[in-house]
């Protein structure tokens, strides 16, 4: 802890690199989405060229530098892990954390150079808590990555800024990372609904209408018919359906006409009491007066005496035609002889 403040000024002076060290960033968040109100960990792997991880390595790492870029509107910083062996300072800046890692080479937790130096991949995690947010992305990013390497058996305590080579990175524009915000889905309600009341039906229609020897072309939306009976009735019968079947049906009217003004009423009441009445109005035949055809007088003598007269007339007609016809026959016959005494003259 005593080189802490030592290194962090030293970074600010060392020279630029005059070996063939240099940073880069080779990981930057293996999740690309996160949820609100739950935490999100970011994980950060960097690398120095030049620097081997075998164990008889002469060079190792001893600082990485970084500015980490974030939404603090978004993300609250709550936790931060370096490699065994490192400690770290941050500095907190309007929308930027300076992050400086320094090996602790008091407690020897190098990997090579018989544990003096660390020649891995320098890895750190970033552990944040995401505020309940209507933003559906936000974008993290690092920029300003310097390491600084140090030889093996080359520095101690007091360390000077001979022990300290600095290695940038090339890339001088920042990485960034686009995170998608998503909404924690709600906790489904489990409680089963208490169970509601059916709604009653409302439905008063008719299904079938019928009266007995009295036809009628019944149609449910019509609610008054007429049918006309023979005087001295005074009783008709009916058949009803309705349409629903927890509806009721109530008649009056049809067991005494005359008592009820010669109307019947059919009453339909719905299982919500809703009501609709459907009316037969009856009308009664006057009585008819039967009259007997007036019997005509018969003219059958005088018939079959014309039939008489005109047979007779018939029969002296076809008598005078024969004469008329004998007569001629003979005359022509007569002529005839006369003729031929002439001729033989």
């Amino acid at each position: 802890m005593r080189k802490l403040l030592f290194f962090t000024f030293l970074i600010s002076i060392i020279p630029i690199n005059l070996f063939a060290f240099t940073t880069k960033l080779e990981r930057f968040g293996d999740n690309k989405d996160a949820t609100a109100g739950k935490n999100y960990t970011l994980n950060l792997e960097f690398s120095v060229e030049g620097v081997s991880a075998k164990k008889d390595s002469q060079y190792g790492l001893g600082i990485i530098n970084f500015d980490l870029s974030y939404d603090k509107e978004i993300f609250i910083l709550e936790e931060i892990s370096v490699p065994s062996g490192f400690i770290y300072t941050r500095d907190d800046k309007a929308g930027v954390i300076n992050i400086v890692a320094i090996i602790n080479d008091e407690e020897h937790l190098g990997n090579c150079y018989n544990g003096d130096l660390y020649c891995g991949n320098f890895n750190s995690s970033f552990k944040f808590y995401i505020k309940d947010t209507d933003k559906t992305e936000s974008q993290m990013s690092i920029s300003k990555i310097t390491a600084y390497i140090v030889k093996g058996g080359g520095y101690n305590i007091e360390l000077t800024e001979d022990d300290l080579i600095k290695a940038e990175s090339k890339n001088t524009s920042p990485y960034t990372n686009n995170i998608k915000i998503k909404k924690e889905k709600p906790i489904e309600n489990t409680v089963a609904p208490t169970p509601q009341e059916p709604k009653k039906s409302s439905n008063t229609n008719l299904k079938i209408l019928e009266i007995q020897n009295y036809p009628i072309d019944f149609n449910k939306d019509i609610k008054e018919y007429e049918i006309t009976v023979a005087k001295g009735v005074n009783k008709i019968v009916l058949k009803t359906e309705t349409e629903d079947i927890e509806a009721s049906v109530k008649i009056t009217g049809n067991d005494d006409l005359s008592a009820n003004g010669n109307k019947v009423n059919i009453e339909v009441t719905a299982e919500d009491d809703s009501r609709t009445t459907y009316i037969i109005n009856v009308t009664h035949k006057e009585e008819e007066i039967i009259k007997e055809p007036t019997k005509e007088k018969t003219n059958t003598p005088k018939i079959k005496s014309d039939k008489k007269i005109l047979k007779l007339f018939g029969i002296i007609g076809g008598v005078l035609v024969l004469l008329i016809i004998t007569f001629t026959i003979k005359g022509i016959i007569k002529k005839k002889k006369i003729n031929e005494m002439f001729d033989d003259l």
